[in-house]
């Protein structure tokens, strides 16, 4: 897909990182990455066919002083939409890029969803195509606090409503959520951390809503608060979740169905 021939710059190597990729209703395939060439962490865009042979040059989003990094690409028509956080000093937000399929020309300019006071990282597209589209990520706050942000879009990637502002009851800062939107309905699972405990949420809400959330706790997790959970969603419609818990000197993965 990409081949990087350069002399690493400024003592950062030439590496490929955070790749995602979606395919055509043709087979073809659409692969995004960050990479640092360049001596800066940039956004790449390409097009295979089915055989995985690379159509044209890869493509780049951006070209800015800051990292641009965690790119997550979703197809909805003729249309790859790919959001990413962008770094400007000590803060990120996260911008999406519209691009033409097959050709990847860019449509538009890159544009900032949501100009925030911190970090904002770990973009996520959570609706299930057109129709449907809605984005979450999480977003640094003050005093080692954390929230998750949900976002209703339409299929060019406008937005539909306020951000919206996800915390879990008793906890004070956000760890990682899975999501999964219909045109309707949002439903999934939020953790967080609060008073050294790690809280595991649902919620359920109207997509195109702009009401901040408060995720209620189901499960008071033990192991310790610096558990990655890798939360996942088994079902469409959220019913069931999967998710790595501690236990001693290794891990399980456990199961949790929700009925709705």
């Amino acid at each position: 897909m990409t081949k990087v021939t350069r002399q690493p710059r400024d003592g950062l190597p030439n590496e490929v990182y955070d790749v995602d990729v979606a395919v055509t209703p043709s087979g073809e395939v659409i692969c995004t990455w960050a990479d640092t060439r360049d001596g800066n962490p940039e956004i790449y865009v390409a097009r295979t066919n089915r055989q995985l042979e690379r159509q044209k040059r890869e493509v780049r989003l951006t070209n800015t002083e800051g990292p641009s990094v965690e790119p997550q690409l979703i197809l909805v028509g003729d249309e790859a939409l790919v959001a990413f956080s962008e770094a400007t000093g000590d803060d990120a937000d996260i911008h999406l890029a519209r691009l033409a399929i097959p050709s990847l020309e860019r449509r538009g300019d890159v544009t900032r969803v949501h100009d925030s006071e911190g970090r904002s990282h770990q973009p996520r597209w959570v609706g299930e195509g057109a129709g449907s589209l809605a984005l979450t990520w999480l977003d640094e706050e003050p005093e080692d606090r954390a929230v998750m942000r949900l976002l209703a879009l339409d299929d060019h990637g406008k937005s539909l409503t306020a951000v919206r502002t996800l915390t879990v009851v008793g906890g004070t800062r956000v760890t990682s959520g899975a999501l999964a939107c219909t045109a309707k309905q949002c439903r999934g699972v939020v953790s967080a951390l609060g008073q050294g405990r790690l809280l595991l949420g649902a919620l359920e809400t109207r997509r195109e809503l702009g009401a901040p959330v408060n995720v209620t706790p189901l499960v008071d997790l033990a192991g310790g608060t610096d558990q990655e959970l890798g939360l996942t969603l088994a079902a469409t419609d959220a019913s069931v979740v999967v998710f790595v818990r501690d236990r001693g000197a290794g891990s399980l993965l456990r199961r949790l169905d929700l009925r709705w």
